[in-house]
């Protein structure tokens, strides 16, 4: 792109039909790419910051999952200390049957 302006600028110092021309274009040329130029830094910049913000959800998902996970532990441990386990019922059932029926 510079060696294009640069070749233009010669061309001018040359004298050739429609130079005054070529002046106008670049500066056109080199106003449109600093327009490009700022508009891939703000591009940038917004990728940046949607990177953070992708992290910060996927941390937070992560987060979560792991609290739901560490729900269903305690859940499950409080499930163990208030119902009996099965051999603890079945000898209850047994015993109540004994007291039940003493003939037998």
């Amino acid at each position: 792109m510079l060696e294009t302006c640069d070749n233009g600028r010669q061309m001018i110092e040359e004298d050739y039909p429609q130079a005054d021309n070529f002046q106008d274009k670049i500066d056109q040329l080199m106003a449109e790419w600093d327009d490009l130029k700022g508009a891939v830094a703000d591009r940038t910049s917004r990728l940046d910051d949607s990177e953070v913000a992708q992290q910060y959800l996927f941390d937070a998902a992560e987060a979560e999952a792991f609290m739901g996970e560490q729900e269903l532990f305690l859940m499950s441990d409080e499930r163990a200390k208030v119902t009996p386990s099965y051999p603890q019922k079945a000898h209850d059932i047994f015993i109540g049957s004994c007291f039940a029926n003493p003939a037998s």
